[in-house]
């Protein structure tokens, strides 16, 4: 019996008709094929709005209607956070807000760590 793609003789008990090289080549290609359909074409995905160190970031204070400190944050969108803690318990009671921004998070995120320190809002959880 000859091979069917390159007229070979095969080896005795083959029974698919095609002689091993042509048989490597065949399954190399129709490896290669499915693997061209699976691939989508590739999309950059968008930059997160909270990405370490990209842009200008600040620190945001909240007081309460005596003016008594409640909490310090970080974030690149400080109005959008202050919605967010205001589905907390305590966030009901938050009367002012203010925002001091800095180039980089890092930066903001050292002033927040020495606010936390030095200011002792009611609601920040203890550093050290």
């Amino acid at each position: 019996m000859l091979c069917a793609r390159c007229g070979r003789e095969l080896a005795q008990g083959n029974t698919c008709g095609l002689c091993r090289p042509c048989l490597i080549s065949a399954a190399a290609t129709l490896v290669k094929e499915r693997a061209e359909k699976r691939q989508t074409p590739y999309r950059r995905k968008p930059e997160p709005t909270g990405h370490w160190n990209v842009g200008r970031c600040a620190i945001y204070r909240l007081f309460d209607e005596e003016g008594e400190l409640l909490y310090v944050g970080v974030s690149n969108d400080p109005y959008r956070r202050l919605r967010d803690h205001r589905r907390k318990f305590w966030g009901k009671v938050v009367a002012s807000v203010t925002v001091e921004w800095f180039d980089t998070r890092i930066e903001a995120q050292r002033a927040e760590i020495w606010a936390i320190c030095d200011e002792e809002p009611s609601f920040n959880q203890r550093i050290g």
